[in-house]
C-alpha cells in the first residue's frame, strides 16, 4: 500500500533590507513581504513527518 505523508523541512537563506542599525535590521526582516531568496540551503536534520498515525488516513485519496 502506498501512504500520502505530509512532511515539512527548514531552509534558510539572506534578504537585503535598508536599516540603520542592526536592531532595526532585524526588525524589517521580520515583516519583510518580498520574496523568497533565491540563493538558499537545507537546514539540516530538519526534515519530519508533519502529522502522526492517528491523522495521517486524512491525507489519504477516498478514491
Amino acid at each position: 500500500m502506498k501512504w500520502k505523508v505530509p512532511v515539512t523541512w527548514e531552509m534558510y537563506g539572506t534578504i537585503f533590507v535598508e536599516a540603520d542599525s542592526a536592531g532595526e535590521a532585524i526588525e524589517k526582516a521580520k515583516d519583510y513581504e518580498g520574496e523568497l531568496p533565491t540563493e538558499n540551503y537545507y537546514v539540516d536534520d530538519s526534515w519530519r513527518p508533519s502529522c502522526d498515525d492517528i491523522e495521517l488516513p486524512l491525507y489519504q485519496d477516498k478514491n
